[in-house]
């Protein structure tokens, strides 16, 4: 998988826009900036099974910490977590993914601002 600032090419295909990255296949993912990022936007997590290890959350243009709710609700489904800009998140995601772990990448594309993050606890 490569990336642009606003699209991925994913096995010879531009996808344009967020996307959950998976084991085996990549889907669409309706969010358009990082204070979109909550348990809600994330529910696919608890229909995975064999269900992640880790979360890679691919921030945008820069990384971000993420809301304490959201940390509490991959904490409570013992789902580990990264935080990184894109580029790195993408990097990170591949080779997790090339050592055969269970791992899944949420990524906003690298071009994305990071929008601000509101802390709901």
């Amino acid at each position: 998988m490569r990336l642009a600032r606003q699209t991925y090419r994913v096995n010879n295909a531009q996808v344009e826009g967020p996307i959950l990255c998976l084991p085996d296949t990549w889907l669409l993912w309706d969010v358009q900036t990082f204070a979109d990022i909550n348990p809600q936007t994330l529910a696919i997590l608890d229909l995975l099974d064999p269900p992640p290890e880790v979360l890679v959350v691919g921030c945008g243009a820069k990384m971000q910490p993420l809301p304490q709710q959201l940390n509490d609700y991959l904490r409570a489904r013992n789902i580990a977590v990264e935080s990184l800009d894109t580029r790195n998140a993408l990097s990170y995601f591949n080779f997790m993914n090339d050592e055969g772990r269970m791992v899944v990448g949420a990524l906003l594309p690298a071009g994305v601002g990071a929008g601000p993050s509101s802390d709901s606890s």
